[in-house]
């Protein structure tokens, strides 16, 4: 009893308040490693979502690539060996009609393998993006030039409003492609006498690519599957062109690598609006 007596209160308050300050301390600690836990098992959880995920479409990819690569042959063979096996008998007429028919499709499946190789090498980081500065009007007159009978025959006017010294700065090669793809995909989907139409504007730090057709339009049901290289979603054109199914998952990989954005505004029946933007700091 004499001991307590004896205590000194303020060495006895000062041990029980580094006492307090150390239980402070460990429950500190005990809440950081608690949320740091957490933290893991969350990123833990989505890293093997995100695995999932790319397993499911690495699956679809391949069967899809191993369907489009196999496919066409059946029909160039058969072309090839009917040109082979009934030459003579064959007209010019006939003759030309196989020939044009066999260098379309052998133009279709190179495309195919071009927007692969290229798909896949931005996908693994092989392809780097080399910036410069560069004249859009230029690049789009090429494209329309490149285009010429396919807008010929179609009888498809082509208005490019992009103003002459328009300047951007951007990988010029993958920005063709870009846009080529785009252009060839309106092309595809509008009517004969119809228009396509292509817009540049600068808005804050981006410049805003626009790509518009009156053509046929896209179905409300299918705008959200159409950047997704794992839905392969492709339909026949105005006149039955076929698509491989790669070139918009393509260019939206390609706006990706530039820190710009991919949408589209369409109305069944009526036409569709592609739109891209590209981080630039060059005045227009």
């Amino acid at each position: 009893m004499r001991e307590i007596f004896n205590l000194d209160p303020e060495k006895e308050f000062e041990k029980f308040t580094k006492e307090v300050d150390e239980l402070k301390d460990i429950w500190q600690k005990y809440q950081e490693l608690l949320l740091s836990y957490k933290a893991s098992e969350e990123e833990i959880k989505k890293k093997n979502e995100e695995l999932k995920e790319a397993n499911e479409s690495k699956d679809v990819l391949f069967s899809i690539i191993s369907h489009d690569l196999r496919s066409p042959f059946q029909g160039l063979l058969g072309i090839t060996g009917y040109l082979v096996d009934d030459f003579e008998s064959l007209d010019k007429n006939e003759i030309k009609e196989l020939i044009e028919t066999l260098h379309e499709a052998l133009k279709n499946q190179y495309r195919f393998l071009d927007d692969l190789l290229n798909w896949s090498r931005l996908q693994s980081g092989k392809l780097s993006i080399n910036k410069n500065e560069f004249k859009l009007y230029e690049i789009t007159e090429k494209i329309r030039n490149l285009f010429y009978t396919n807008l010929d025959s179609k009888k498809i006017e082509f208005i490019n409003n992009i103003t002459i010294d328009c300047v951007v700065n951007a990988d010029e090669d993958l920005i063709n492609l870009l846009i080529r793809n785009l252009v060839s995909n309106a092309i595809k989907f509008t009517n004969e006498n119809g228009k396509i139409e292509i817009n540049a504007t600068k808005l804050n730090n981006n410049i805003q690519i626009a790509i518009s057709d009156n053509g046929i339009g896209i179905k409300p049901e299918n705008i959200d599957r159409i950047f997704k290289i794992e839905n392969h979603f492709t339909t026949r054109g105005t006149n039955n062109e076929k698509g491989n199914g790669f070139g918009l998952a393509l260019c939206k990989e390609i706006v990706s690598k530039h820190g710009g954005e991919i949408w589209l505004q369409s109305e069944f029946g009526k036409g569709t609006t592609f739109f891209f933007t590209i981080p630039n700091n060059i005045e227009l």
